[in-house]
């Protein structure tokens, strides 16, 4: 959960647990995730804006963009967290991707993120955006990782 937002990371899950600090508070109390098990953070606010991606990122001022809060004050805001299958180091062709094991565990994974808890949550959160999810430094097919997505979905 986090990614590498406290060891120097500054790609999507980075940049987003950065520009909205109170998702680390998450990296604390939350486990780590099994392979069926996605985390849904909500109230993370963002209070930064940013420019750039990977290594030209940079602080573009405060964020003041208004945001939609519950009764009690919190942020409408929800982050889910479903961590790919790291290929790194490992044979990431399409073929190993495409293995039985494999795609099951992302089909799994996935399917747990898009889940919502309950008929408020999924009234509340009707959209998913993942990006290319598992596909950056992880190494996935971002066809595949797609295909697999809509399929969970």
């Amino acid at each position: 959960l986090g990614g590498g937002v406290l060891s120097g990371g500054c790609v999507q899950e980075e940049i987003r647990f950065a520009i909205c600090p109170e998702l680390c508070a998450a990296m604390i109390v939350c486990p780590c995730m099994l392979p069926n098990e996605a985390i849904t953070v909500v109230g993370g606010e963002q209070f930064s804006n940013y420019s750039g991606y990977a290594f030209g990122l940079q602080y573009a001022g405060s964020c003041t963009l208004p945001v939609q809060r519950d009764v009690d004050g919190t942020p409408l805001v929800a982050i889910t967290a479903m961590d790919a299958l790291d290929l790194r180091g490992d044979d990431s062709s399409l073929a190993a991707q495409m293995a039985l094991k494999e795609e099951l565990r992302e089909l799994e994974k996935a399917a747990a993120a898009f889940e919502p808890v309950d008929d408020v949550a999924l009234k509340t959160w009707p959209i998913i955006a993942t990006g290319n999810w598992g596909c950056g430094v992880f190494g996935g097919s971002i066809p595949l990782k797609a295909v697999l997505q809509w399929l969970a979905a």
